[in-house]
């Protein structure tokens, strides 16, 4: 059988198996091609709104997905991030102490090598340093420095100090000025400035 095509588009066409039409059937054949292409216009407006509809759905579904899951996802990161950081700063202030107790290690040491009456001489000297006004400071000097009295304190031996220990006695009280003494103030400082 033999078809006579009377319209081609896209999506649909339109035949005859008549090879010849009378002038009624020719316009009846217009005018469905006509319907035709409108309804191919009408699909494929359809058709353009449809993925339109399905690309803002598609976006606003992501939107909405990716905001809920901030939401759930934030308070444990935000934990994690703040758990960090205090394990972080723990981490920090470990190394401070073990690097100040090394720095202490390191200059015990090196005092032993040294002469220990030169050492505790300037331990001395240092915790025997007076800080005064400088309205009285000069006439402090000169009392102190006149002869009648030249010697300041008196050194005593005492066998129960070690060679780098140093103490001094005072009506108020007794004052520990060795090296072990003046590091462990160092060390005290270290830690109150943290």
């Amino acid at each position: 059988m033999t078809f006579l095509a009377l319209h081609r588009g896209r999506q649909t066409s339109l035949a005859s198996d008549r090879l010849w039409l009378c002038e009624d059937d020719v316009s009846r054949a217009a005018d469905a091609s006509a319907l035709l292409q409108r309804l191919e216009q009408h699909w494929a407006t359809c058709e353009a709104e449809h993925q339109q509809a399905l690309e803002q759905a598609r976006a606003a579904g992501h939107a909405q997905g990716r905001a809920q899951a901030l939401a759930e996802v934030a308070p444990r990161l935000i934990d994690a991030w703040d758990q960090a950081s205090r394990s972080a700063q723990a981490d920090v202030q470990a190394l401070r102490a073990m690097v100040s107790a090394l720095a202490v290690r390191v200059t015990e040491r090196l005092a032993q090598d040294l002469a220990p009456a030169d050492v505790v001489g300037a331990l001395a000297r240092r915790a025997s340093e007076e800080f005064l006004h400088p309205d009285v400071a000069q006439a402090v000097r000169e009392r102190m420095g006149s002869p009648s009295t030249s010697t300041v304190f008196d050194v005593r031996a005492d066998a129960a100090l070690g060679p780098l220990d140093c103490v001094f006695e005072t009506p108020s009280g007794t004052l520990l000025a060795g090296l072990r003494d003046q590091l462990s103030e160092v060390m005290r400082g270290w830690r109150d400035e943290r």
